[in-house]
C-alpha cells in the first residue's frame, strides 16, 4: 500500500493520545483507560452486561475491534465511550457508526484477519478526560518489534477499577499446541501472539468482552503514553490456564491508515452543526408535513412517523439481541381438521390496524388465517429467558384480506385489516415506516437489510444492491436458470465473504435505513414476492425482490380507514317472532321411515354423559391415527357428520362411542360415589359411507355424510344413546333460544346458544372478509363461541352437534338441528362457528337410510304389526 505517513499524521493528536484518566464513575469504579469503547445495540444501553464487544478508540473519528462482533446481520450498533455509567461530571457518549470496514481477507472459519476499522458518524468529544484515543505507531519510526511494559485492559476486582493488568508474552509454538489440543482452528500466520497474566494477578482480574486492548506503555517525548499493540480475541484476557490469543496490530497498521479518510475531516466536522446535519432530515420531515396537508391525504394521520421503523432489543441467554418489531407471521390452515396453522409468509406491520403480505400468499384454499406479532417462541410461550417473564407476542385475528382492484397497476401486495389493534405497548411490536415521501423513490439505495425467518425466529443481514447483468450471472453460477425483468431489484451480501447463511422467505422485507432525528429508522423498500421456495437454497444470495413504489403506498393509504376499539358482539336475531324457526312437515314419502327410530329412548342424556350420541371417527391409517372429527348417532345403525371425516375412502373407518373424559369421571365420583361412573366404550366398524351427491370438498358445500354401522350400537347403555331426528310434526319447528351446543365442557351444564346466534348474512360477510375457501348460505347456522373478551369460551369440535331441547312423551329430549362444519382457531369473538343445518338435508338422510333395518330394542316387529295399504 502506498501510504503518505506524514499526511496521515493529521488524523491523530499526539498531544493528548494515550494519556490515562482519573475519572470516577457513579458506581464507584475508577475509569483509567479512556480509549475503551463498548459495542452496544441501543443508545440506552450503558451496562457491561449489555455490551457485545470491546473496541479501542484510536482517533476522534475511528476505533478498531474484532471483526466477529460486527456480523453482517443488518443490526445497527453503537459505540459507547467514556464508561459504563455516567460519571459525576462527565457523561458517556453513545455514538452511531458511519461505516464498518472489515478486513478483505477476514475468514469466519479460522478467524484469520479478524479486525474491523470503525468510522463514527460524529466525532467523539475527546476534550473530556473520560474519552481520549490511545496512541498508535502511525509512522515507521514509531514502530518496534519489541514488546515491553505491556498490559491488557480489564476490570480489576481488587482496585474496583477499569485498569491495565500487566501481562507477559507466551511462546507462540507452545500456545499453538494448547489450542490445537482443545480442537480450536486458529489462523496464526505470524499475526497472532499469546500473552498471559500471572496466576496471582488472574485472581484479581475480571475479563472484559473480546476486543480488550493490549497496550504498551512507553515514553513519547518527555511523557509516558500508552500505544495500542493488539487486542484480545475471545474475551479471556484474565485467563491463567490457557494463554489468551491477541491480534497483533503491527501487520494491520498500514491497512488501517489506508482506509482512514483525512480529506473529509473538515467536511465531517461541519456535519455536527445542527443547521447542516439536519438538512436532509428536515427535508423528509418537511415533505411529510406537506403531504399531510394535501387534499385526499387525510388517511396519512393513521401512520405515525414519530414511532415507526425503530428496532427493539431484548436480553436473551446469549446476550442482547436486536429485533425488527414490524415482522409478523401470516398463518393459515388449509383444512378444518388441521391441528395447527402454518406460516404462509412473513407479514410487515405498517400501522396499528394494518399489515401487508405478498398477494401470492393469499391462496384460495384456506379455512383460517391468523397474524402473530412480536417475539414468539412456541416452545416457551412464557418467554422467561431471564428472571423476569414478560408478554412478548400477540395473536391477532384478521378482519379483512384486501386485494388491489383488478385494474390497479400494481398487484404485488395484499393488505391485512386487523380485528383488534396491534398491542404497541409490547416493545417487540411496532410498525415499519412506509416511503410516502417522493424523495425516497428518486434513487436506489446502495445497501438494504434483509429480514428473514427460521421457524418463528428472525434473522437479518446487510446487503449491497447490484445491477441486472451482475445478478443474472450470479444466478447462473448457482444453477438458477431464471429470467426476469431488468428492473427487478437484486442484492448480494455487503461483504466479499460469507458470514450468515440466510435465505429469503416469502414476505421477507427488505429495509432501507434512513437517519431522522439522530436515529436510524427503517423504511420498507421491498418484499420477497417470488414463488414460494424458488430461491430457498440461495443462503448467500443473490436475493431478488419487488420494490415498494409510490403506487403501492398510495393504494395502501387510500384503503386504510379509521378504526375503533370494539368487542364485536354477535348480532342477535331480530325476527319478530323472537327467533322462531318454522319448518314444514316431513314429506309424505318419508313418513314410513319413522319406524327406523326409537322415540322412546332417543335424545336422552345424563349428567355424566350429556352428549351420548357423539362418536369419534378413526381409521386404520398406519400413522397419526387420531380422531380429528366426530359424528352424531341418529339411530342404533346410523350416524351423520361432516363428509370430510371420510376423505380417504381407501381406509377402513370405525367409530368410538361412549368415551367420557377423565375429568368428567372424576367429577362423577366426587359427586356420587354410588353411581356407576364408568361404562364400556363401543368401537364399531363402519359398513357404508354415503356422501351427499353434490358435495364439493374444496368449498365444503353439502359436506354431509350418512354412515351405516357394521353392527348396531348398544343403546341400552347410558353412555351411548342416539339423538332424535326432528321428523315428528309436533317438534318440527323450534325457538332458537332452545338451541344447545355440544362442547368439550367438563361439567354437565347445557351450553345454550341464547344471543350467540349470528344472522346468516352477517356470518357470511365476516367469513368472506377472511378470503376463505367456503361460503356461508341458507343451509348454515352460525353461533359465536365467545361473546366478549371477558366471556367464557364454549369450546366446540368438528362434527359437534347443535340441538334443541324439546318435550316429547313428558320428557325433555334432544333433537338434532345441525353439526359443526367450520371452527375458528381459538375462541374468536368475531368469527362464528359454522354448523350445517341438518333440517335442510333431512329428506336426503331419510331417503338414504335402509328401510329393512328397524330398532332392535322395540318389543314388537313393526313389519308384522303395522298394516300398509295402497
Amino acid at each position: 500500500m502506498d501510504i503518505d505517513y506524514e499526511e496521515k499524521l493529521r488524523l491523530f493528536n499526539f498531544d493528548t493520545c494515550g494519556v490515562a484518566s482519573s475519572t470516577t464513575l457513579n458506581d464507584g469504579k475508577s475509569w483509567t483507560l479512556p480509549w475503551l469503547g463498548f459495542v452496544i445495540l441501543s443508545r440506552e444501553s450503558n451496562s457491561v452486561l449489555n455490551t457485545r464487544c470491546v473496541v479501542t478508540l484510536i482517533s476522534d473519528w475511528y476505533a478498531v475491534g474484532p471483526g466477529h462482533c460486527f456480523a453482517n446481520d443488518g443490526i445497527e450498533r453503537w459505540i459507547l465511550l467514556g464508561g459504563t455509567s455516567n460519571s459525576s461530571t462527565h457523561p458517556t457518549q453513545a455514538l452511531q457508526i458511519e461505516r464498518i470496514i472489515t478486513h478483505p481477507k477476514y475468514d469466519t472459519n479460522n478467524l484469520a484477519n479478524n479486525i474491523v476499522l470503525i468510522e463514527l458518524l460524529t466525532a467523539a468529544d475527546t476534550t473530556l478526560p473520560n474519552v481520549r484515543p490511545i496512541c498508535i505507531p502511525a509512522t515507521p519510526e514509531l514502530r518496534t518489534n519489541e514488546m515491553v511494559n505491556i498490559s491488557v485492559a480489564s476490570l480489576s476486582t481488587n482496585a474496583n477499577s477499569y485498569a491495565a493488568q500487566p501481562v507477559s508474552l507466551v511462546g507462540t509454538d507452545h500456545c499453538k499446541e494448547q489450542y490445537a489440543a482443545l480442537g480450536f482452528t486458529i489462523s496464526w500466520n505470524n499475526k497472532r501472539f499469546c500473552a498471559q497474566l500471572s496466576t496471582e494477578s488472574g485472581t484479581r482480574c475480571s475479563s472484559l468482552r473480546s476486543g480488550a486492548p493490549l497496550q504498551e506503555f512507553r515514553m513519547y517525548g518527555v511523557t509516558g503514553r500508552y500505544f495500542l499493540r493488539g487486542f484480545e480475541l475471545f474475551g479471556l484476557a484474565c485467563g491463567t490456564e490457557t494463554p489468551p490469543v491477541y491480534n497483533s496490530m503491527d501487520d494491520y497498521l498500514d491497512w488501517i491508515l489506508y482506509n482512514m479518510r483525512y480529506n473529509n475531516i473538515d467536511q465531517k466536522a461541519e456535519a455536527v452543526k445542527p443547521s447542516i446535519a439536519n438538512a436532509p432530515n428536515q427535508t423528509l420531515e418537511m415533505e411529510w408535513a406537506y403531504l399531510q396537508q394535501q387534499p385526499g391525504k387525510e388517511n396519512l394521520r393513521l401512520f405515525n412517523m414519530s414511532t415507526c421503523g425503530l428496532t427493539a432489543t431484548r436480553n436473551e441467554n446469549l446476550g442482547k439481541v436486536t429485533l425488527y418489531p414490524w415482522v409478523g407471521f401470516f398463518q393459515g390452515a388449509e383444512d378444518v381438521m388441521d391441528e395447527s396453522s402454518l406460516t404462509r409468509s412473513l407479514a410487515v406491520l405498517i400501522s396499528e390496524w394494518y399489515a401487508v403480505v405478498p398477494k401470492v400468499s393469499v391462496t384460495n384454499n384456506i379455512t383460517w388465517r391468523l397474524l402473530i406479532l412480536g417475539k414468539y417462541n412456541p416452545d416457551d410461550p412464557t418467554n422467561c429467558y431471564t428472571s423476569t417473564c414478560e408478554l412478548t407476542y400477540q395473536f391477532v385475528e384478521i378482519k379483512n384480506v384486501i386485494l388491489p382492484p383488478r385494474d390497479h397497476p400494481r398487484q404485488m401486495f395484499a393488505l391485512l385489516e386487523l380485528h383488534t389493534p396491534a398491542n404497541l405497548s409490547i416493545p417487540y411490536i411496532r410498525p415499519i415506516c412506509l416511503p410516502f415521501m417522493e424523495q425516497l423513490h428518486r434513487r436506489q439505495p446502495t445497501e438494504v437489510v434483509l429480514v428473514s425467518n427460521r421457524s418463528f425466529a428472525t434473522a437479518a443481514k446487510k446487503l449491497t444492491m447490484i445491477d441486472y447483468l451482475n445478478c443474472q450471472q450470479r444466478l447462473l453460477l448457482q444453477n438458477q436458470f431464471v429470467s426476469f425483468d431488468g428492473d427487478f431489484p437484486c442484492a448480494i451480501e455487503a461483504e466479499n465473504y460469507r458470514q450468515l447463511p440466510l435465505s429469503s422467505a416469502l414476505g421477507s422485507p427488505f429495509l432501507r435505513p434512513v437517519r431522522i432525528d439522530g436515529r436510524t429508522r427503517y423504511f420498507l423498500y421491498g418484499v420477497d414476492a417470488n414463488e414460494e421456495d424458488i430461491f430457498s437454497d440461495l443462503t448467500y444470495g443473490p436475493y431478488l425482490f419487488g420494490t415498494v413504489t409510490l403506487a403501492d403506498v398510495e393504494w395502501m393509504m387510500e384503503t386504510v380507514r379509521m378504526q375503533e376499539h370494539n368487542t364485536s358482539l354477535p348480532s342477535v336475531t331480530a325476527d319478530v317472532d323472537g327467533g322462531r324457526v318454522s319448518l314444514t312437515p316431513v314429506a309424505a314419502a318419508n313418513t314410513a321411515k319413522r319406524r327406523l327410530f326409537n322415540f322412546s329412548t332417543c335424545g336422552m342424556s345424563t349428567l355424566l354423559y350429556p352428549d351420548p350420541w357423539t362418536g369419534n371417527v378413526f381409521s386404520n391409517a398406519p400413522f397419526f391415527n387420531v380422531s380429528r372429527c366426530s359424528v352424531t348417532l341418529i339411530s342404533e345403525w346410523y350416524a351423520v357428520g361432516p363428509a370430510y371425516c371420510f376423505d380417504d375412502v381407501k381406509q377402513d373407518h370405525f367409530i368410538v362411542f361412549g368415551d367420557a373424559s377423565q375429568s368428567t369421571r372424576e367429577e362423577c365420583l366426587k359427586s356420587n360415589a354410588t353411581t356407576d361412573c364408568k361404562h364400556p366404550i363401543q368401537r364399531i366398524p363402519v359398513q357404508n359411507i354415503t356422501i351427499h351427491p353434490e358435495h364439493k370438498r374444496t368449498s365444503y358445500r353439502n359436506a354431509i355424510a350418512l354412515v351405516k354401522l357394521a353392527t348396531p350400537a348398544d343403546t341400552t347403555q347410558p353412555n351411548v344413546k342416539p339423538i332424535c331426528l326432528p321428523i315428528l310434526d309436533e317438534i318440527r319447528s323450534y325457538d332458537r333460544s332452545s338451541l344447545a351446543m355440544a362442547s368439550t365442557k367438563s361439567n354437565s351444564n347445557v351450553a345454550y346458544v341464547e344471543n350467540r346466534y349470528v344472522d346468516t348474512a352477517d356470518c357470511h360477510q365476516r367469513w368472506k372478509g377472511l378470503a376463505v375457501s367456503f361460503t356461508i348460505g341458507n343451509a348454515h347456522i352460525c353461533v359465536i363461541t365467545k361473546r366478549t373478551p371477558e366471556d367464557d369460551c364454549t369450546v366446540v369440535y368438528t362434527g359437534a352437534s347443535l340441538y334443541t331441547i324439546q318435550r316429547l312423551q313428558s320428557n325433555d329430549r334432544s333433537f338434532l338441528r345441525a353439526f359443526n362444519l367450520i371452527i375458528p382457531r381459538g375462541c374468536s369473538i368475531y368469527y362464528p362457528a359454522v354448523y350445517l343445518d341438518t333440517d335442510a338435508y333431512l329428506g336426503w338422510i331419510l331417503e338414504s337410510m335402509d328401510e329393512a333395518i328397524v330398532p332392535t330394542d322395540v318389543p314388537f316387529d313393526l313389519r308384522k304389526e303395522l298394516v300398509f295399504t295402497d
